[in-house]
């Protein structure tokens, strides 16, 4: 993938987030589970009808 893609599509979710945060919306976002403190259950609870395996 071209870096200046990544750089746009990035930067379009960073803004995106920050909309639906401004409107009291908090976006279902897929965290590593490598750093403390983030929890997916509700991301995998939200599109469990949607993963093939879990």
């Amino acid at each position: 993938m071209d870096f200046g893609l990544f750089i746009l599509l990035n930067t379009q979710v960073v803004e995106a987030q920050k909309l639906a945060l401004a409107q009291e919306v908090t976006p279902l976002i897929f965290s590593s589970q490598n750093v403390d403190g983030f929890n997916n259950d509700d991301v995998y609870r939200n599109f469990q009808r949607l993963l093939k395996s879990m």
